[in-house]
């Protein structure tokens, strides 16, 4: 960077150093007088010596003025910001993206202190300060320099280098400076729910930060993420899109590989400034991805229909009867849209009849289906390397009412993170591995995981997912050009007791391609309004889907996936 050079013909000493020029001058006359050959009386060379004097005594005043203020002063700065640090000091690591790309790093700002036992002019010196920081609390600084018996009191921390010159120039022996570290994030709001952010000590408070605190203070290699901030950049913006255009206050959306359960994007809106965060509201402190839990609603159909297969429940070519109401107990259960007569699975989860996926519930039993959803990670709190981590809610009673409701996710909240990660098992071949924002290493072996459905039951759940979105609820997700796979979810927000029918969760749960699932995504809408061109509906099809597609249309490319070739059947 370009080094911030004081200018000397301001700088304290200047204004300190000799005498002036009439001073100067006049001991000259007096020496050309005496060059001149008169007659001097003993009262001119009294006179005289008391000239020299004084000229001897200014001499004197510039060497003590210099070895002793001008020396506690140090000599003149060049006043810059700098990436390196001192060499004794630890330097916390750097966080960087999959490829190398800064998300935080540190810069080395000066920070103004002083020692109250040796500060020379006080009110001059808290005069000058007021002019420089016009924000602080004088009165508060001058009572801690009041106090004598202190030799180190705070004055300002973080200066700027027009700042740091300005205070220098007060000439005052009892200020100096330190040089300390300070975060800086290049990608400020875009990864702040991920990155998280520090103190003024450079203590993580929030997100990477935060849980690896100890050992990025270590100043070890860089801590490299899983998350791309191409991908990153993507999702954010049609989520925010998605968003605006519903009137929504907020959202998440996470992309995570469908096989190593890396991140390659969580994002949270509304979200926050890093630099900033103490004046940030706490709706965009709060991270809707991995913090905050919800009922999402019929994207758990998915995990219904997994659990009836891989137990043998149900067969995916049997029809269920789906004729409402549907009556546990005093409690009714009804189709968004009535159904009568029977259904086969795929038309079920196509058409996500909740009364469907309660009969197929039923059929596995609620003991089975606890069982499977806490193997799926939905029942604890989620393995990722932030600290905002919540632990889901669900019912301490699980009976016959529970099991039919959570099958199409209602009566159970969790958080979106661990819903896409559950999700992406159903469709990699069975296999559960926490979701992680680390890096893997691509020459390692894999992890084991844990194998929690069958590679068949993954191919089934794969097929019926394709066909949602051909033929079903999820027709808007469908992307040019790359066979996708999800379910759609719509789920009233929990109010009182009850539930709010005009405040919902919107939400599409996929995988890309759905042939060979190499990505899961799950975009979530929270509190969408209906739009001209919506039919008056604000689902997870009208909301969700199409802002699931726009991703996949962008990212897939920079992902390096090729476009599929079209079915024969659907060629002319």
């Amino acid at each position: 960077m370009t080094a911030y050079t004081p200018s000397t013909s301001s700088h304290v000493l200047d204004a300190n150093l000799g005498q002036s020029t009439e001073q100067a001058g006049l001991g000259a006359s007096a020496a050309l007088a005496a060059g001149r050959g008169r007659a001097i009386s003993a009262f001119r060379l009294w006179l005289l010596g008391l000239v020299f004097l004084g000229l001897f005594a200014g001499i004197g005043a510039k060497i003590v003025y210099l070895a002793v203020i001008a020396e506690a002063r140090g000599p003149l700065k060049v006043i810059e910001y700098t990436l390196g640090g001192p060499a004794d000091e630890h330097r916390r690591s750097r966080i960087e993206d999959r490829n190398g790309r800064i998300l935080a790093d540190n810069v080395y700002r000066a920070a103004a202190y002083a020692n109250p036992s040796k500060i020379q002019d006080l009110d001059g010196t808290l005069n000058g300060l007021a002019q420089i920081f016009p924000d602080m609390d004088i009165e508060e600084l001058r009572q801690r320099l009041s106090d004598r018996d202190r030799s180190f009191v705070y004055v300002r921390r973080g200066l700027t280098p027009q700042q740091e010159q300005a205070v220098w120039n007060l000439g005052e022996p009892g200020l100096d400076f330190l040089s300390e570290q300070h975060r800086v994030y290049p990608k400020g709001n875009l990864t702040a729910h991920v990155v998280g952010f520090n103190d003024i000590d450079t203590a993580g408070l929030a997100g990477v930060e935060a849980y690896f605190d100890k050992s990025l203070q270590q100043g070890v290699a860089p801590l490299q993420l899983s998350i791309d901030v191409g991908i990153q950049h993507v999702v954010a913006e049609e989520l925010a899109a998605a968003i605006e255009h519903f009137e929504a206050p907020a959202g998440a959306a996470i992309l995570l590989d469908a096989h190593t359960s890396e991140v390659l994007s969580m994002v949270s809106l509304p979200d926050y400034d890093p630099y900033n965060p103490a004046s940030q509201s706490q709706a965009q402190l709060r991270n809707r991805a991995s913090y905050e839990i919800y009922e999402l609603g019929s994207v758990f159909k998915v995990f219904t229909l997994a659990a009836a297969l891989e137990s043998g429940a149900v067969r995916l070519d049997e029809e269920i009867d789906v004729t409402g109401p549907m009556k546990i107990g005093w409690h009714e259960i009804n189709d968004f849209h009535p159904h009568f007569g029977k259904m086969d699975i795929k038309t079920i989860i196509s058409k996500s009849s909740n009364i469907g996926s309660g009969r197929m519930a039923l059929r596995v039993g609620n003991r089975a289906q606890k069982r499977f959803l806490g193997s799926l990670g939905l029942l604890s709190s989620a393995e990722i390397e932030v600290q905002e981590v919540s632990v889901p809610r669900y019912p301490g009673t699980w009976k016959k009412i529970q099991t039919v409701t959570i099958s199409y996710g209602h009566g159970l909240a969790t958080s979106p993170l661990q819903v896409v990660n559950a999700f992406a098992a159903m469709v990699n071949g069975g296999i559960y591995r926490p979701a992680t924002l680390i890096k893997r290493d691509p020459s390692a072996p894999l992890l084991d995981g844990t194998r929690v459905i069958s590679t068949r039951t993954s191919q089934q759940v794969r097929e019926v997912l394709d066909y949602v979105v051909r033929e079903g609820t999820g027709g808007k997700a469908g992307a040019e050009g790359y066979r996708v796979g999800g379910k759609t979810g719509t789920a009233d927000k929990p109010s009182s007791g009850s539930y709010n029918e005009d405040a919902r969760i919107a939400s599409f749960l996929g995988a890309f391609p759905i042939d060979d699932p190499q990505y899961v995504l799950l975009v979530m809408v929270d509190e969408p309004l209906p739009q001209d061109g919506t039919a008056g509906y604000a689902t997870g099809g009208w909301v969700a889907a199409p802002a699931f597609k726009r991703i996949v249309e962008r990212t897939a490319p920079m992902l390096g996936l090729q476009k599929a070739l079209p079915d024969p059947q659907e060629s002319d």
